[in-house]
């Protein structure tokens, strides 16, 4: 795993749609979708749990941590994750309704390299939902 930091993070907004990770289906512990990031960028990032967490359950807290896939890049710089205290939009144009989603940000690593982050979710049913999605940094 790589290094977590937390602290050292802009305002959190809301995602652009287009940082934003969706999960396809219930049990699925994989996001659909790729992102990508300029080495340079300090952005807001966004997982839409939608899909993962049971009727009812909310994201009581979460983390996460980093890995490479490819490439020597060196870590990222992940800010603390939170709950959404409120709706945002993902990239299929769908809402994103409170408290079932997770928002932090990213800077940093080096072009070109693939990472892997690792949400893990504690839903407000006691249990763990981890969800692994990936980042592309490139120039």
């Amino acid at each position: 795993s790589g290094t977590v930091t937390g602290g050292a993070t802009p305002t959190l907004g809301t995602p652009d749609d287009a940082r934003v990770w969706r999960v396809g289906s219930p049990g699925d512990g994989e996001a659909v979708d790729t992102l990508h990031k300029h080495p340079s960028a300090n952005h807001a990032y966004g997982l839409d749990a939608t899909a993962l967490l049971p009727s009812g359950v909310t994201v009581a807290s979460a983390s996460v941590s980093q890995s490479r896939d490819s490439g020597s890049g060196g870590s990222l710089t992940l800010g603390t994750p939170q709950a959404n205290a409120s709706t945002f939009t993902n990239r299929e144009a769908g809402t994103v309704a409170v408290g079932k989603g997770v928002l932090f940000t990213i800077s940093g690593g080096a072009a070109p390299t693939d990472y892997r982050i690792t949400v893990t979710i504690t839903g407000s049913d006691g249990y763990s939902y981890p969800v692994s999605c990936r980042l592309q940094v490139r120039n």
